[in-house]
């Protein structure tokens, strides 16, 4: 994962099955995009909410959460 600076923040995910939980979850999909590094793989761009760190810190930890 990946933050820019920019006034909204995004977040790059590049694990597909991420993504996918992420979006489960209910968190925006801003915009897909080719792999900068392996550009035969997406990697998809995630608008941050409230949630969405704890969400893939959650995902990270293999659905653990510390709440």
């Amino acid at each position: 994962m990946t933050k820019t600076t920019n006034e909204n923040a995004y977040a790059f995910v590049y694990r597909k099955d991420y993504a996918m939980k992420l979006i489960e979850m209910g968190h925006q999909v801003f915009t897909t995009m080719p792999n900068p590094q392996k550009s035969h793989l997406m990697m998809w761009v995630f608008i941050e909410d409230a949630t969405f760190n704890d969400d893939l810190k959650s995902l990270l930890r293999g659905g653990r959460r510390n709440d």
